[in-house]
């Protein structure tokens, strides 16, 4: 054995390891006291959805919103306008629901209409989505009552599987990523969450001040609050263990896939947390070793070497079944083996327009026309 597929072999050998402590974490039983009482919901809540421009997403949004928020004895809806130019405002404001309330936004971005429904909300807890989700009915059942506002819990979001192999290929990836966040949360090494299903009390996000340093970065703001979080002394992380997730819609194009995920990666250069660096150096490394693995092994004709990036393959499908059935995911098998097939040159893709510096989601669409 050379040096090279020893590497490979250790890589691959690494990885499975660590999907497997993944896995155990992912489906550890072991409930926290927020979770004593699985069928209660809050007796108030706040609802905070920014939105700009949003007008073709609000009627998929604002139907099952009112579904879900039925069970819950006092709440309010602020939906943050961020200077929209479109129609949004008004389907919101005709929507048959008084407890719907439409506020401008005090700043320009994501983050400033954040805060501007902090500011502004009556209750002690608040859910943020976004404009373009769908929330399941049951959504809010669960979640903590009172006397529990030091919190944060973080739920899934999953990609929508419409027709096509960009969606399907959208789906699967949110699923692992949806994977990782719990584990990663239940492991007590919180990595990430969702904006679009995250839950905490407003004292706790005042007092962590989630956005000061950051504002500048055109994303992470979920990211950003769920480290300061982390590192606050009185804040819990917490994995909300509901089995429907918030339903996203895909991106319709490449390059709107390809802008939105360096976007999201770029952040993490800025302020990304020890965790996250070294999880995306090592999957990054494993992308790398499967590549090393089948290129030498076509041209050398290695048989251990192709066999090696068959078990990279098979572990990325073994990480795909968890979440596949726990959130109750229709999707083909067929495209999780195309994903791991695939993965590796869009990871490194992302990766390169991500931190390669003066790069910008922008300039991404404009390569990409």
């Amino acid at each position: 054995m050379d040096f090279l597929t020893f590497l490979i072999y250790l890589v691959v050998g690494v990885y499975f390891l660590w999907s497997l402590r993944l896995v155990g974490y992912f489906t550890s039983t072991k409930s926290s006291a927020f979770w004593s009482e699985p069928n209660s919901y809050p007796s108030q809540l706040t609802v905070i959805v920014p939105f700009k421009n949003e007008s073709a997403a609000l009627p998929s949004l604002l139907p099952g919103l009112q579904k879900a928020l039925k069970p819950i004895k006092q709440f309010e809806v602020l939906f943050i306008d961020d200077h929209s130019t479109d129609d949004g405002v008004n389907l919101i404001r005709t929507f048959d629901n008084e407890s719907f309330q439409v506020i401008k936004s005090s700043g320009c971005g994501k983050k400033a209409a954040v805060e501007t429904g902090i500011e502004k909300a009556i209750y002690d807890f608040i859910f943020t989505t976004d404009a373009d989700c769908e929330l399941p009915a049951n959504c809010f059942r669960g979640l903590p009552t009172d006397g529990k506002d030091a919190v944060m819990i973080c739920g899934a979001v999953i990609v929508k599987n419409s027709a096509g192999f960009l969606s399907a290929f959208q789906h699967v990836e949110s699923l692992i990523l949806a994977f990782l966040t719990a584990a990663f949360i239940k492991g007590k090494r919180p990595l990430t969450c969702a904006g679009a299903n995250l839950f905490y009390g407003k004292s706790l996000f005042k007092e962590v001040n989630p956005y000061a340093d950051n504002r500048s970065i055109n994303s992470g703001d979920d990211h950003y609050f769920l480290q300061k979080v982390k590192a606050h002394s009185s804040g819990d992380i917490l994995m909300n263990p509901n089995h429907s997730p918030v339903v996203t819609q895909p991106q319709t194009s490449l390059k709107a896939l390809f802008s939105q995920k360096a976007r999201w990666a770029g952040k993490l250069k800025y302020k990304g947390s020890a965790t996250a660096g070294f999880t995306g150096l090592f999957l990054a490394t494993v992308q790398l070793a499967f590549m090393a693995s089948v290129i030498s092994g076509v041209l050398t004709g290695d048989i251990l070497l192709l066999t090696l990036a068959g078990c990279k393959v098979l572990t990325d499908i073994f990480i795909f079944i968890v979440p596949k059935h726990y959130y109750k995911s229709k999707v083909s098998y067929f495209y999780a083996l195309a994903v791991s097939l695939l993965y590796p040159l869009y990871f490194g893709v992302v990766s390169f327009w991500a931190f390669l510096p003066g790069r910008s989601g922008q300039k991404i669409n404009n390569a990409l026309m």
